[in-house]
Order: structure tokens, then sequence, then C-alpha cells
């Protein structure tokens, strides 16, 4: 009988999450108050700005709909978690995949432009809710858990849909969501769609057809066609605060998953040193 090797790992955890959290120190949190790689504003002189009232209700809008992906985000790591046991891969997995949605979904809320923002959330969550289900639900996250998770990220996507709805013209909305099922048929194995924004579905790396990519375009350029004055200080520092109260939960998460990883690997080399020395006996 081999003898119990929990106890040895009492402590390890929390080592790890020391180690971890020093690595996390030096990454940047400006990140919300630059223009973004999509972030494009109108060349046409004509085209009046949004006022400064309706241009933060709109980022308000999409900072709800961030918050309420990201709730639901940890909703389904709680519960996956919850059923992962001792398992630390399925642990670390899980938590990864919460890290990179909710990274995104900052990302994404603090963009530029608040209309081009709603349209990345809604690519956000259709695509992370499909690749859970058809990716990483029975290949490092058990099936059943990963399905029950799919089944709580549908029900908060289909939210941000309705929320959505109240800031975008319906053909917008209908167009949009073609462009989503047309980058999954062309991209069935792709497993990481964090960095996934509107304005990829525009660009020639993809598989899209340039019908396809012409659509994307021309829906980004409408959006963009009403341009916010990125930098009007209340924007801004409304922006800033929101964006700096919520990333020390992407660091924390990301100092959680290293620790799990350092775990399981360290777990692995003592477990196989032991049957090598039970073995030898």
């Amino acid at each position: 009988m081999k003898p119990p090797i929990r106890s040895e790992f009492g402590c390890l955890r929390a080592r790890c999450m020391a180690v971890a959290l020093n690595l996390c120190w030096f990454v940047p949190l400006a990140g919300c108050v630059t223009s973004g790689r999509h972030g494009v504003t109108s060349n046409n002189p004509g085209i009046a700005t949004l006022d400064t009232a309706h241009a933060i209700a709109l980022q308000s809008a999409v900072m709800s709909m961030s918050d309420d992906w990201n709730s639901a985000l940890g909703a389904m790591a709680y519960q996956v978690q919850r059923d992962c046991g001792s398992d630390m891969e399925c642990m670390w997995v899980t938590q990864a995949f919460l890290r990179n949605g909710m990274g995104a979904s900052l990302d994404v809320a603090v963009g530029p432009n608040p209309s081009v923002a709603i349209m990345d959330m809604l690519v956000l969550c259709s695509l992370e809710t499909w690749t859970l289900e058809h990716h990483w639900a029975g290949f490092g996250i058990p099936l059943q858990s990963g399905l029950a998770g799919v089944k709580l990220l549908a029900k908060a996507r289909d939210s941000l849909w309705e929320q959505a709805a109240d800031h975008l013209k319906v053909d917008e909305l209908a167009r949009l969501r073609m462009l989503i099922d047309a980058w999954i048929a062309r991209h069935p194995d792709q497993t990481l769609v964090s960095f996934v924004r509107l304005a990829d579905f525009a660009s020639d790396r993809n598989q899209l057809t340039l019908a396809e990519r012409a659509d994307a375009g021309g829906l980004l350029e409408e959006l963009n066609e009403v341009s916010l004055a990125v930098d009007d200080a209340r924007l801004l520092g409304e922006r800033a605060l929101w964006y700096s109260s919520r990333y020390p939960y992407v660091l924390g998460q990301q100092a959680e998953m290293t620790a799990l990883r350092l775990t399981q690997s360290i777990s692995n080399q003592v477990v196989t040193q032991r049957e090598a020395i039970l073995s030898g006996v």
C-alpha cells in the first residue's frame, strides 16, 4: 500500500501562490487610456460626434455587459472546479479559461468606441460559449461539468444579445450573427478565441470569404462613422476607474493558475519518485 502523499502538499499551494503573485507585479494597468488596436475614428468632418451624455451611457452599457459576462464566467469556473476534486489539470484549465475570458472582457469594455465594444462583447461571449462546448468540455474539463458550464454561459450570452438590442440596430445584430456563424464554420479547430474581435472578421488573415470580410468591414465602418471624442476627460476617467478596480481580479486568476500548474508539476514529480522508490523495495 502506498503511503498517503496529500500531507506533503499542505503548504505547497500557498508557496506557489506567493511565487506566482511576484510574477504579476509588473503587468501594465494603463491599457484603458489608449486607443487600442481596433480603435478607428471617422475622417469625415461632417459627421458629429456623440454628445458626452450619450457616450457615457453607451460606455456604461458596455461595462455592464462586461460585468455580467465576467460574473457568468466566475460562476461557471466555480461550478467546474468544485467538480474537479484533486484533478490539478482540470483546475488549471478551468482557471485559464476564466482568466482569458475576463481579461478579454475588460479589454473590450474599455475600448475607445463603445458601439464597436458592444459588438466585440457579443463576438467574445458567443465564441467563448462555443469553444467551451466544442473544445474544452471533455478535454481538460470533465464533459458533464463542462456542458453544465456551457448552459450558464449560454444564458449569459443570450442576455448580452438582448441588452445589445437596446443600442444597436436589428440589421446590425443580424449581420453580426451571420459573421460569427461564418467564422466558426471556417475556424472549427480554433480553441483560443479571447483575442477575436469584430475587426478581425474584416482581416484577410482569417478564412472568411471576400464578401464576408467586406460585410464585416462595412459594419465596422458604420459603427465608426459616429465616433467618440476619446480624449474626453470624463470618459477617460470613468474608463480608468472601472478598469483599475477590476484588473486585480485578472492578476489574481493568473497567480492562481500558475500556482495550480506548479502544484501539478511538483505533485507529478513526487509521485513518480515515490513509485520509483517503492518499486525498488
